[in-house]
This record gives C-alpha cells, structure tokens and sequence, in this order.
C-alpha cells in the first residue's frame, strides 16, 4: 500500500470541533508561505475505509494536511497542535509559523 495511503488509513478520527482548530495552525504557515510566494493547499480530510466481506471501519474527520508546492515534490505538513511535522522528520514549534515558513526551503 502506498505510504500516503497507508497514512490516512492509519489516521484517527478526530471531531469536527478539533479539527476546525488544528486547520488554523496549517493556516497560518499556508499565509507565511504564501507571503513568500510559495503555493500551498489545505483541503479538509475525511476518512472513509471500506473492506470487501461487508466490514466497514469508522469514517470521519482527520486533522488537516498542508501540501506545499515548492519547486520539487510537494512537501506534507501536518500537526497536533504544539509543532508542525514536515515528512523529512523535521519539526517546528506551531506558536513560530515564520520561522517554520524560512526552514521549508530544505523540505523533500
């Protein structure tokens, strides 16, 4: 299974009311970037996993991702609240979207 596949498979389905919140920390590091002219995208996730023989597992809500577009493959960024977490393993505190928007450049 793809590795992004497997990631939203794996992901726990958050409320409404969460995931509303944590959209705001991506936010802001989307408008960082965007000031910088560095495209990025937030779409709302869901989770929604069927499986032949009838079973079916809970759907719902998943904290947001960020996609940022910029110039090489497109970088994920996603968070729990207290830091960004960019798919090279690298972190930033969420309370510093500036200084995570500067530190992208090295993103895969």
């Amino acid at each position: 299974m793809d590795q992004r596949l497997r990631a939203v498979a794996l992901a726990p389905i958050v409320t409404r009311t969460k995931a509303d919140g944590t959209r705001a920390i991506p936010g802001q590091l989307s408008e960082t970037l965007a000031s910088r002219r560095i495209p990025s995208l937030l779409p709302g996730r869901r989770k929604l996993v069927l499986r032949t023989g009838g079973c079916v597992e809970p759907a719902g809500t998943v904290d947001p991702q960020l996609y940022v577009f910029a110039g090489g493959p497109v970088a994920t960024v996603t968070t729990g609240g207290q830091a960004y977490r960019f798919a090279n393993g690298r972190t930033h505190a969420a309370a510093d979207p500036s200084g995570a928007g500067r530190g992208n450049d090295d993103q895969e």
